[in-house]
């Protein structure tokens, strides 16, 4: 899994560079007018599978898909998810290729 985080910093280009060197890879920098830096890095991380919900019991509003039909499906379907983070957790999003997406005759 890769890891991007966005970094302000009021520290010369120098100085945030090197902390982020630590941590992973700085991409990308922009100094803004008042001095301030914003900065990309990446990092490689190990995946958590406790990160991917349940995708059988995943349920997808029928306007998200309405080429779908009542007792079909589409094949080789994309989607990206994400969670909902808090003050204390960081944004994740999974990109899934390749699943079928099979609507029940419910909706």
């Amino acid at each position: 899994m890769i890891e991007f985080g966005f970094f302000f910093s009021r520290e010369t280009t120098e100085v945030t560079e090197q902390r982020l060197s630590r941590i992973g890879l700085p991409m990308v920098r922009m100094e803004m007018p008042n001095r301030e830096t914003v900065s990309v890095a990446a990092r490689v991380a190990d995946f958590d599978q406790q990160s991917i919900p349940e995708l059988r019991n995943l349920r997808i509003p029928v306007a998200a898909a309405p080429q779908a039909m009542k007792g079909g499906g589409l094949e080789n379907v994309s989607a990206v998810l994400m969670n909902e983070p808090s003050e204390n957790t960081p944004l994740v999003l999974i990109s899934i290729q390749g699943f079928n997406l099979v609507r029940d005759g419910s909706a």
